[in-house]
């Protein structure tokens, strides 16, 4: 499954070819990241940051209490800042 949504996407006619490749690198990169989190870390993180639930509607969803809501999205944010920051140093190498 892609996180990604056409509208997050500038008009490729608005930027460089090298811009297109970084943003594309990104955004591939940061599918990576998510797809390496668990199932339900990741379906919460995306529920929050994309579809913009609140934790309580998550919470309420899936049973659970906004304070476990809470911690699988920061576990999520930290894993791909931690994954991202992995790969740029892998490509400034």
């Amino acid at each position: 499954m892609s996180l990604t949504v056409p509208e997050q996407y500038t008009p490729f006619t608005e930027v460089s070819p090298e811009e297109r490749l970084e943003t594309k690198q990104a955004f591939t990169a940061l599918d990576e990241a998510l797809q390496s989190l668990s199932p339900r870390c990741r379906e919460m993180f995306i529920l929050r940051r994309v579809h913009g639930l609140s934790n309580a509607e998550i919470a309420r969803q899936h049973g659970i209490s906004v304070n476990t809501v809470e911690k699988h999205i920061a576990r999520a944010l930290r894993h791909c800042q931690s994954y991202l920051a992995d790969r740029s140093g892998e490509r400034g190498s």
